[in-house]
């Protein structure tokens, strides 16, 4: 916010959350170093170690399961393709048409199609699971986190992940090794969401009206790091890649718990564990605090009528999203045959794309149009662009 006018009138968020969220905006935090600086946001942001950490973890997480995204359609295609149809020939993911250099016919066989299919109908149930299961213990995770603090649940998230590339390593090194394997990890990545823990951290660390710019700093690096992962998928072998992705995620497990500091303020934790001393005292049963409680932490989208506008339009964005990232690949691999370089390719222009927008275009926007019509024009490109494809 570059806003220097002096309205004290808070905005519906701000207004909706003041009695739910409190962060710590003391200019004495003892998470932000001593330093003399202007009061600009790249001036405090850079100075805050916490959010510095969470940058080069960002890069970290971006290259890890970037990196291996082209290639994961034709793997699977293949493995699919030799336990449940009896394929034995070259490897599926040879076959393609889009001019790449190939040794194998162009032609792809009716098994290594089944095969892709049914990949994608395992991809797809692999997220409707993750996506489920971030629906129900998101809340949780987040009020537990309010309580332990965020380092725990960062490194945890970190290990999720690194369990998708060790799963693709095992598929490779393994002739009868399921697929299933993977879809495994995939979905187990709902239990904790890095990116949630990732932006509460940055508002943990960060002043109120640096937020909205931190987060956009967050996603920018994360696109920036994915698209330059994709030049490791065109020079390093599959084998290789899944190695090294593993390699860096375990590097940011490792590095959150042994190096990144606890930014919970101590205020949210005494609040929290207040609030949760009540709750226990007045459900006595065990059982019926365990299912009870997703749906109470949940109970916060339906305070008023902004909160639930809110959830409906990330419930309708996050389902167009979830199949635009995942099923587009396996359709474009299976169906189109174009192979994992191309694929790889258009990552690497989509992200760089992405990066220029939330870095600038993306606050010219906002600037003119103002939230409300930033939000509908953003509907309305996402909309164009599911009428392309």
């Amino acid at each position: 916010n570059d806003n220097d006018d002096n309205d004290d009138t808070p905005s519906p968020l701000e207004s909706a959350t003041s009695d739910n969220i409190n962060i710590n905006t003391n200019n004495n935090n003892p998470l932000r170093t001593t330093f003399d600086h202007d009061g600009t946001f790249f001036s405090t942001f850079f100075h805050t170690r916490p959010a510095m950490h969470i940058l080069l973890l960002t890069l970290l997480m971006s290259l890890g399961t970037g990196s291996v995204v082209s290639t994961i359609p034709g793997l699977l295609a293949d493995r699919f393709a030799r336990l449940e149809y009896g394929y034995d020939g070259p490897p599926c993911s040879d076959f393609h048409d889009d001019g790449e250099t190939t040794t194998t016919a162009n032609r792809k066989p009716q098994e290594c199609r089944d095969g892709g299919d049914a990949a994608q109908n395992a991809a797809a149930s692999a997220v409707f699971v993750e996506n489920m299961i971030m629906l129900v213990l998101s809340s949780v995770v987040g009020s537990m986190s309010d309580c332990r603090g965020r380092r725990l649940f960062l490194a945890g998230s970190f290990v999720l992940m690194a369990t998708t590339p060790l799963s693709l390593v095992l598929i490779q090194i393994s002739d009868r090794a399921s697929p299933y394997w993977y879809y495994s990890s995939k979905a187990s990545h709902g239990l904790i969401s890095s990116f949630t823990i990732c932006l509460t951290i940055l508002s943990d660390v960060m002043p109120p009206e640096m937020r909205s710019p931190s987060y956009g700093l967050f996603l920018a690096t994360y696109l920036f790091g994915f698209g330059f992962s994709q030049i490791m998928a065109k020079s390093l072998s599959h084998l290789m890649l899944a190695i090294v992705a593993a390699i860096l995620l375990q590097m940011g497990c490792i590095f959150t718990a042994l190096i990144f500091c606890e930014t919970l303020p101590e205020e949210t934790r005494r609040k929290a564990l207040s609030n949760r001393t009540c709750y226990e005292e007045g459900n006595h049963n065990s059982w019926g605090k365990i299912i009870l409680r997703p749906l109470l932490e949940l109970s916060i989208l339906n305070r008023n009528t902004f909160f639930r506008l809110l959830a409906v339009i990330s419930l309708c964005s996050g389902m167009i999203y979830s199949s635009d990232s995942t099923l587009i690949i396996y359709y474009m691999k299976n169906q189109l045959d174009i192979g994992y370089q191309s694929i790889a390719t258009m990552f690497f222009v989509k992200s760089l794309v992405g990066v220029l927008v939330q870095m600038f275009l993306l606050k010219l926007v906002i600037g003119c149009l103002r939230e409300k019509r930033s939000l509908v024009l953003g509907l309305m490109f996402g909309a164009i662009h599911n009428v392309l494809w």
